[in-house]
């Protein structure tokens, strides 16, 4: 009789945990286009309502967005830091999220709008009102395009490095009822929910890929390398991609030209 107290307890903490972990799910096919700096992402939503509350819309991060305008709050962190190369960079040199197409499981096209003053913050509207504990499955395609890395230490480098974070469309972690918004002022603080991730990333056959994800396979062919990736109770997860290189003379001359 003194096990089943135990075996409840267990239960309850299950449950619990259970509750507060992997409420997402987002299924990526990724293209990334060294060349021009741009992504194009096809992506397969499934937001968790886990709350209590029943949902009519969803916030979701959009931190790469921030790079796109003088406006945003990392704009105005730069000014603070007293800082002027993103006021002076060049349209190339920032980034941004383009091109946003978001459908329901009725093929129905949904409205979304950002803030004027949180440019890296999607609101967005559903057709159909999400009760707890329930599930809407969303498609979203956007084209994201990398900024430089010289305002932080991510994005496209001299020498054809990519790094990337926080770089996707991802929801917005939901607490006493009501979606937390943070703008991106370089703080590294970005409210994410958990989610749990499947990626496929294709790039460059001449280039080489790694990440904090679990790689499940690769496949390579003389255009196009194709990396299956994937992993579980993730509020965030970073990129690296670097030109593989013929020989030390090459990477030797590369980088001198870019210093």
């Amino acid at each position: 009789m003194k096990l089943l107290p135990k075996i409840i307890i267990f239960l309850v903490i299950l449950c619990i945990t259970t509750k507060q972990y992997g409420q997402h799910h987002s299924k990526m096919t990724v293209e990334i286009n060294t060349e021009k700096k741009l992504i194009t992402v096809f992506q397969e939503l499934t937001f968790n309502n886990e709350s209590t509350d029943t949902l009519s819309s969803i916030v979701l991060n959009d931190w790469n967005n921030s790079y796109s305008t003088t406006n945003s709050l990392l704009a105005e962190r730069f000014s603070d830091e007293f800082n002027r190369d993103f006021h002076l960079a060049k349209d190339k040199e920032r980034g941004s999220t383009e091109n946003i197409t978001i459908i329901d499981e009725n093929k129905s096209f949904l409205t979304w709008n950002r803030a004027e003053k949180s440019p890296d913050l999607i609101e967005l509207n559903l057709n159909t009102k999400v009760a707890p504990n329930q599930k809407v499955k969303l498609f979203l395609t956007y084209v994201v395009k990398v900024p430089s890395d010289i305002f932080t230490k991510y994005g496209y480098g001299e020498n054809g490095e990519i790094n990337l974070k926080n770089w996707f469309l991802s929801p917005s972690r939901y607490e006493n009822h009501a979606f937390v918004k943070y703008s991106n002022a370089n703080l590294d603080d970005i409210a994410n929910g958990i989610s749990d991730y499947d990626l496929e990333i294709k790039i460059p056959s001449n280039f080489e890929l790694s990440s904090d994800l679990n790689e499940v396979s690769k496949s390579k062919t003389k255009i196009v390398f194709d990396v299956c990736c994937k992993s579980s109770k993730r509020y965030v997860y970073k990129i690296r991609l670097w030109k593989k290189w013929r020989n030390e003379f090459e990477k030797l001359v590369s980088f001198s030209f870019s210093i």
